[in-house]
């Protein structure tokens, strides 16, 4: 393994054991969390989304959420 590739995970182990003793996302969180990756996938497929839509389709309490609903 390269010298790269070591450091990487290294790294990578790191930040996964920092995430484990930080604990559960907040509320806050896992919502910021929701919105930034439904933005991002409804944004490939249609790039008149804004992420005002997809906030306000999670805030209204959708489940899922469709691209086209946001569109």
């Amino acid at each position: 393994m390269s010298e790269v590739a070591k450091q990487r995970d290294e790294e990578l182990a790191e930040l996964i054991e920092q995430s484990r003793q930080r604990g559960p996302m907040t509320s806050e969180e896992q919502r910021e969390q929701r919105i930034s990756w439904v933005y991002g996938n409804c944004k490939l497929s249609n790039p008149e989304v804004t992420r005002e839509m997809v906030e306000n389709a999670v805030d209204f309490g959708a489940t899922t959420v469709s691209c086209r609903d946001c569109g």
